[in-house]
């Protein structure tokens, strides 16, 4: 398995808009790293990161009672 993930992959395994990511690492929910080609504005994400902040959703809503 990769252990880093494009925009579009972790979009699609989240199930949510490539915007919604980048709000995401905005309000600080989500890690990125800037790829090699960091010029072109590419980043990735971290497949341990995406697991953790998928476990912080399921806690919180949980939580809420969701």
């Amino acid at each position: 398995m990769k252990e880093f993930l494009t925009r579009k992959e972790t979009a699609e395994l989240l199930g949510v808009h490539p915007a919604t990511l980048r709000r995401w690492v905005v309000e600080g929910k989500l890690a990125c790293y800037k790829s090699s080609t960091a010029y072109s504005g590419r980043v990735k994400f971290k497949l341990t990161d995406i697991m953790k902040f998928i476990e912080r959703q399921k806690i919180d809503n949980r939580i809420k009672g969701e």
